[in-house]
């Protein structure tokens, strides 16, 4: 079982460090499914994308282990304060992480926004996700629109464009 984690552990990081610097937002052609998870927040409170229901959300799976999930927190958090008057959420899942260390980088990297654990990366393989960082935007109805395999400028002028677009509809 240690050597099964311990494998596990390696192949994230592995594909952590081998995705682009710069990832763009591809369109999810069929977008009929609904999206969903349920999970604990880092305060210990339960959370599902039907919270957020009517507004456009920006699911983003990460690490602490994972630079290039670090690096673009700050953009995140930009985003966030763009968009903070309009229906759109934030909501960061935190991969095969005990509550702790995910509780201890949030406060250290000042994410206001909702933080969940995902602590045996159930909701990860359920969306599908491959590598870290992966994100995704859901629009209002809840079906997943875009996603971003890989870190990307999430305060870009093409980032702003489509939850504008999202927004709209």
């Amino acid at each position: 079982m240690y050597s099964r984690t311990i494998n596990s552990i390696i192949l994230l990081v592995f594909i952590c460090f081998s995705a682009s610097v710069t990832a763009g937002l591809e369109t999810v052609e069929n977008n009929e499914s609904i999206a969903s998870f349920e999970l604990e927040s880092t305060d210990g409170q339960l959370h599902q994308l039907s919270d957020s229901q009517g507004k456009v959300v920006l699911v983003n799976f990460w690490a602490s282990w994972c630079p290039p999930c670090i690096r673009e927190i700050p953009a995140m958090l930009r985003l966030e304060k763009a968009f903070q008057h309009r229906p759109f959420d934030i909501v960061a899942i935190n991969v095969a992480e005990n509550k702790r260390t995910v509780s201890y980088q949030a406060k250290r990297n000042n994410i206001s926004f909702t933080v969940l654990l995902d602590p045996k990366s159930k909701t990860f393989k359920q969306w599908q996700a491959k590598i870290l960082p992966t994100s995704f935007i859901v629009d209002k109805k809840g079906h997943i629109r875009y996603i971003a395999q890989g870190p990307l400028e999430w305060d870009s002028d093409e980032v702003i464009a489509v939850i504008e677009k999202l927004l709209m509809e």
